[in-house]
């Protein structure tokens, strides 16, 4: 039997090594934490709009639960700095820097077709093929 797909736009469009979901917490958004694997790109997270509930973990129907939480969200892109700290930078068409690009962003969903374009508008951290983000199912460390 085969497996039901669905496209994520809102989770950005760019090579995708895998996606590690955060710690869901009941009335918090679900997070997930992806690296785009191809050399000089960045880390990424999706922050959803919903509102985790547990009972969403046993439901039988996936694909909804996927709707929910992975259709409708913002979109960030890591900066960090020397000394090992840094932040996340939303990626959005409100942004200056964005719409400043020489892309010419106009609406958000262009964000999500052109993901690594508008991480470098934004200025975020290049990496060596960030793969592979992980979650420390304890902590919740990234």
């Amino acid at each position: 039997a085969g497996s039901v797909q669905n496209k994520r736009t809102g989770l950005g469009h760019f090579a995708h090594e895998n996606g590690a979901f955060g710690l869901p917490q009941a009335g918090k958004p679900l997070v997930v934490y992806m690296g785009c694997d191809s050399q000089n790109e960045y880390v990424y997270k999706f922050v959803s709009t919903a509102l985790w509930d547990a009972a969403d973990a046993t439901r039988a129907d996936r694909m909804a639960v996927g709707d929910k939480y992975l259709d409708d969200g913002r979109l960030y892109v890591a900066k960090f700095n020397a000394d090992g700290t840094g932040e996340w930078l939303e990626l959005n068409v409100a942004n200056a820097a964005i719409a400043a690009a020489p892309f010419g962003f106009t609406e958000q969903a262009e964000i999500c077709v052109h993901t690594r374009l508008a991480a470098d508008a934004m200025g975020a951290t290049k990496m060596d093929r960030p793969e592979w983000v992980d979650v420390h199912p304890g902590t919740g460390e990234v």
